[in-house]
């Protein structure tokens, strides 16, 4: 998993689908989202993280990290339904295959 850093008053834009995280490991940070391509008037709406917070992205767009403060945090993507429904078949095929036979 990447850290990115950024120094006090540096920001970093991403396009995130919805369920990516935001998980801040020092400093303190600003998330912003971007509400202009939902309703066009382009009101921003943030979310301050500081410690350990972590932040999950409630949709898909544009998102915005802004520093408070000299920060590192990481960004997690969510897991594709095709790999969730791979791992819960897999889970399942594990069970039946460890399952004692009656003979």
């Amino acid at each position: 998993m990447q850290t990115n850093e950024l120094m006090t008053g540096q920001a970093f834009t991403f396009y995130a689908r919805v369920g990516t995280g935001v998980t801040l490991r020092k400093g303190n940070i600003g998330v912003m989202v971007n509400n202009m391509q939902m309703d066009g008037y382009g009101w921003k709406e943030q979310v301050i993280l500081i410690g350990n917070g972590n932040w999950t992205a409630p949709r898909s767009g544009w998102f915005s990290v802004q520093a408070k403060q000299r920060s590192a945090f990481y960004i997690t993507e969510p897991l594709s339904i095709v790999l969730q429904c791979r791992l819960t078949a897999a889970k399942w095929l594990g069970k039946l295959l460890t399952r004692p036979s009656n003979a």
